[in-house]
């Protein structure tokens, strides 16, 4: 039962980026930033979820606990409407984050979602409330470069049940078709990442779990992490902000990993 009450918030999270999900996120030698985002999750996924988090809530009221409140955000992207998304990501103008493109289609059982953001400076994308949950950090190295860096999430306790094979059983209806991408591009010449797959200035990393069943336990197990120079194609040279999650762990300049400022 414990398992069941931590892996229904890790899909609460799992579910906010979809059942097919493709981000890519352009850091530009000025400081700003771009995030591009298309999903897509299907009706079926849908129901799916929303029957969970009823037998969540019944398993709740068994045991005489209160149900934890709904995650607005949640309730966004499972039954996306294009106004309500609008109003909630208005509250982060204040911290220079825009969209330039919004739109929700819903066709053949499936609800697609197209969204590009643009934050000004990275260092406003740093306070906003989202950012310890999903954010990174940015630092250089002792050689000059940038190193951009987040933290595995298997030690977050919303993931701690998903190891479990009983569990990863129970998810395997819901998790059919799961496809999610990440794609970074950086402003300089990338010299080191741990992505799947790169170029010369952008990285990506995929996880299917049609492909590879063990893809959602690779997913929070993943490290995430690149290494680019501190200049640009035509060799001029730039200087980022310096950001760092509250609770992460960075690389120190040596390598190492030491607590964040």
């Amino acid at each position: 039962m414990k398992s069941f009450r931590l892996l229904v918030p890790f899909l609460a999270i799992l579910l906010s980026g979809c059942l097919k999900l493709e981000e890519t996120f352009t850091i530009r030698a000025d400081g700003s930033a771009t995030l591009d985002l298309v999903y897509d999750i299907s009706e079926q996924a849908v129901s799916q979820m929303k029957a969970m988090l009823k037998v969540k809530e019944q398993m709740a009221a068994l045991a005489g606990e209160e149900p934890a409140p709904q995650d607005a955000r949640l309730e966004l992207f499972l039954n996306p409407v294009e106004d309500q998304i609008r109003r909630e990501l208005k509250q982060y103008e204040k911290f220079g984050i825009t969209v330039d493109r919004l739109r929700v289609d819903a066709r053949d059982n499936w609800r697609h979602v197209q969204l590009k953001a643009t934050c000004k400076n990275l260092n406003d994308l740093a306070k906003a409330d989202f950012f310890d949950n999903c954010g990174f950090s940015l630092s250089k190295d002792k050689s000059g470069n940038y190193v951009l860096f987040r933290n595995p999430a298997s030690g977050n306790e919303t993931s701690a049940g998903l190891s479990d094979p009983e569990t990863l059983k129970l998810m395997t209806p819901i998790l059919e078709g799961f496809t999610t991408t990440f794609k970074i591009a950086t402003p300089g010449k990338i010299l080191q990442s741990t992505a799947h797959t790169k170029s010369a200035y952008s990285a990506s990393w995929e996880f299917n779990f049609n492909k590879d069943p063990s893809a959602i336990n690779k997913l929070q197990d993943q490290q995430f992490k690149i290494v680019f120079e501190s200049k640009t194609l035509e060799g001029k040279s730039y200087k980022l902000p310096e950001i760092f999650q509250k609770k992460a762990t960075v690389p120190a300049k040596g390598g190492k990993p030491t607590p964040a400022r």
